[in-house]
């Protein structure tokens, strides 16, 4: 059934629960209005993306011919939800705003290199479909960016990266998804049902130990190469990583899978850099003292209060704990 979409026709019931999230999480309502139009993207993906991410090729005369039908044809790609947005909206692990929409595409080995930009371009469609439209697309063939507007003050991107490792490593479970304005209600089953675009809706998501795999990487790669504002703006990875490290399953799968998972992190984002001896523990940002753990430390501790819900941890709490994922 197609998504309602009409909170934005309800002005006073959308003030209503902008008032109500604001009280219950402390954000700013720009925050919370921003929250509901990535949700609302999100929604617009959920509602037409194939069964279980899978996208196939297109069924022509030819292989009608032959006897062939859709479900015959071979897989172009998956798509997945990830990120650090999937960990709040889906996993529900990490109790903060976030304000962009993070996505993984694998593809079949041997599958053309122009299949990841047509997967792309149909999500981000369907996403700009529910949002409004959208803007530039940015990037590589392996990693894109595409802005999604939703108005003339509001627009948030939508990364999409190419994997290149089996997905059944790290997807295979969807999971339900829902925004600030249905988790923080009295009532979110009944909330999600007269508007479901505030959530309810499926996705397939990444597994958090992959994420957390890619977020110490992340970090890693900034601080040995010594990339501070880069490294500052990655502030909130420690808090999802401190989270995660909290979940025995996930921090477990992280352990026993990031020696052969962090070669396959994306290196667009800067120049390659390995995995220290002994693991991303003994990255100079968990190093006491230290440049990167410093300046990490300011990040951390000027910025997290204006994204996290609730108490947030101390910067030393979070520290160790991400460390432990990896040593």
């Amino acid at each position: 059934m197609k998504p309602s979409r009409n909170l934005t026709d309800n002005p006073a019931v959308f003030q209503t629960l902008l008032l109500s999230t604001q009280a219950s999480t402390g954000l700013t309502p720009d925050q919370i209005v921003h929250d509901y139009w990535l949700i609302r993207a999100l929604s617009g993906i959920a509602e037409r993306l194939p069964a279980d991410g899978v996208f196939k090729a297109a069924l022509t005369d030819k292989d009608i011919k032959k006897g062939r039908t859709a479900e015959m044809q071979p897989v172009k790609g998956l798509w997945a939800f990830g990120g650090g947005t999937s960990l709040t909206a889906a996993w529900k692990l990490s109790p903060r705003w976030s304000e962009d929409i993070y996505a993984s595409i694998f593809q079949p080995k041997g599958s053309p290199k122009a299949s990841f930009n047509t997967i792309r371009k149909k999500v981000t469609d369907m996403a700009a479909e529910a949002v409004g439209t959208k803007d530039e697309t940015t990037g590589s063939a392996t990693i894109a960016h595409t802005v999604l507007v939703a108005s003339d003050s509001l627009r948030f991107k939508m990364d999409h990266v190419l994997e290149t490792l089996s997905p059944e490593q790290v997807t295979g479970q969807r999971k339900a998804v829902a925004g600030l304005m249905a988790r923080y209600s009295d009532d979110p089953d009944g909330l999600c049902e007269e508007f479901t675009e505030l959530g309810g809706f499926e996705l397939p998501v990444i597994e958090p130990a992959y994420i957390a795999v890619n977020k110490l990487d992340a970090l890693h790669r900034r601080a040995a190469t010594q990339r501070w504002e880069g490294l500052q703006r990655r502030f909130r990875d420690i808090y999802d990583l401190y989270h995660i490290s909290r979940l025995q399953p996930h921090a477990d799968l992280c352990r026993a899978n990031v020696s052969q998972w962090w070669h396959r992190m994306n290196r667009d984002g800067g120049p390659a850099v390995d995995r220290p001896d002994g693991g991303y523990g003994n990255s100079p940002m968990f190093t006491t003292g230290s440049a990167a753990y410093d300046a990490l430390a300011d990040a951390y501790n000027n910025g997290i209060n204006r994204i996290a819900i609730g108490q947030p941890p101390t910067f030393e709490e979070v520290i160790t704990a991400a460390r432990t994922l990896d040593i």
